[in-house]
């Protein structure tokens, strides 16, 4: 009997060895696949980080070699911004007189003529219009359902569910939206918002490039025709004294004797 207990234990010992290593096996096998999806993910993220760096010294580069010219700039953030945020639209906005004007953007033809023509008032029923009044990020989740968002036009063009809006601010002033488009359910990333928010910054600079620009140049042309202006002025003072100070030499060598006009070698018209 003895004997076969002991026979019987080596097994279970045996068998709970080889479930030790197996289960250490296992440990082993998870433990690799955790570190390699956490290599993974760590390349993604620094692969993203780097590609994010790029466009916005892509876009500096931009602004740099167009200072005084807008279109360049924002066309490249437009660009830049639906291709890295996986967006099917991408536009800028100008505020005016109350609305946002098209600007640029990313988008199908009939989406862009349709932008271009339908300017966006200011209220709470588009995701560009509370960006605007709340001179925030406003993300959109889903437009169909929404409470407050209210476009079924622009919906019925563009088929848009998450909308991201990034006012642009001078001073704390909205000058205008960067507003991104997905015909899908996907929320935008926190990467991706700051990403955008970037582009905000950098569509201001170059706004005020432009402006400052345009005011420099406005500044010297007024003062070219100011001096023009003198100019002339200075002529036609030059004129008319020279010829008041010839009608008075003439008025005096009448006064003078017709001797003294002789010597002088004076001869006056009859």
């Amino acid at each position: 009997m003895r004997r076969g207990e002991t026979g019987r234990n080596q097994v279970k010992g045996r068998r709970r060895a080889a479930t030790r290593r197996a289960s250490k096996a296992s440990l082993e096998r998870e433990s690799i696949a955790d570190l390699r999806a956490q290599l993974e993910l760590r390349t993604r993220e620094r692969n993203e980080a780097l590609e994010y760096q790029t466009a916005i010294s892509d876009v500096l580069g931009v602004i740099s070699h167009s200072p005084n010219t807008l279109q360049p700039v924002i066309d490249t953030i437009v660009r830049t911004a639906a291709r890295l945020c996986d967006a099917e639209f991408s536009a800028i906005f100008r505020l005016s007189e109350g609305k946002c004007y098209f600007a640029a953007g990313v988008a199908p033809a009939d989406f862009i003529d349709f932008l271009k023509q339908n300017p966006i008032a200011i209220t709470r029923a588009s995701c560009t219009g509370r960006a605007i009044l709340e001179r925030r990020t406003i993300q959109v989740r889903d437009a169909s359902s929404d409470p407050e968002y209210a476009m079924p036009n622009y919906r019925a063009v563009a088929g848009n569910r998450t909308m991201l809006g990034v006012p642009l601010l001078r001073d704390g002033i909205p000058v205008g939206t960067i507003t991104l488009w997905k015909t899908r359910v996907e929320p935008f990333t926190e990467k991706q918002i700051e990403l955008v928010t970037t582009f905000a910054a950098q569509a201001v600079i170059a706004i005020e490039n432009v402006r400052l620009f345009e005011a420099e140049r406005q500044r010297t042309l007024e003062l070219s025709e100011s001096l023009e202006q003198q100019t002339a002025t200075s002529e036609v003072l030059k004129v008319i004294s020279s010829s008041a100070l010839a009608a008075r030499l003439r008025r005096d060598c009448r006064e003078c004797s017709p001797a003294v006009r002789s010597r002088a070698g004076i001869h006056l018209p009859l």
